[in-house]
């Protein structure tokens, strides 16, 4: 079955940002679900808030921007995340 171009990179990238996501307070995804606040990052390529590894990662797999979003409910924090391909200027 053919795969879409990049897809393998994409699925890395998406394994490593969840990885992330499972250590609070760190990157993207933990600043938003410790704080409770909606947290983007506008450009991977220049931000200090996405680790080196992750940001590599992203980049690659051509994603470029990040919002994290903390869904709250009760005590309970959950955490939508997007990575989005272009940076708007």
């Amino acid at each position: 079955m053919p795969t879409k171009k990049g897809s393998s990179k994409a699925s890395k990238a998406k394994k490593a940002s969840n990885k992330q996501r499972k250590s609070p307070k760190r990157g993207v995804t933990g600043r938003a679900g410790a704080t409770r606040v909606p947290f983007t990052v506008e450009d991977v390529a220049t931000s200090t808030a996405v680790t080196p590894v992750i940001g590599e990662q992203l980049l690659a797999a051509g994603l470029r921007a990040i919002l994290a979003v903390p869904l709250l409910r009760e005590d309970r924090v959950d955490l939508l995340a997007l990575d989005l391909r272009g940076v708007r200027r």
